[in-house]
């Protein structure tokens, strides 16, 4: 095998294996980035809940809470 086909497969295998590396790190960046974006979704509604709640006197937060079956 001539030198140059070596060299020529030699880096087409780095090109390959680093692109291989970089997909896999953007797809973990990606589901996590998503994971945090659901994460903080949800504390935002739960936040805003619970200060409604909060905000409401106990008996009126009592009805609603029986009201719901809890």
């Amino acid at each position: 095998m001539p030198f140059w086909l070596k060299a020529v497969l030699a880096v087409a295998g780095v090109v390959i294996a680093a692109k291989i590396v970089i997909a896999l790190v953007t797809a973990v960046f990606s589901s996590l980035f998503f994971v945090a974006l659901v994460a903080g979704a949800a504390g935002v509604l739960w936040y805003g809940y619970r200060r409604f709640m909060n905000s409401l006197p106990a008996n009126k937060r009592r009805q609603i809470r029986n009201k719901r079956g809890f």
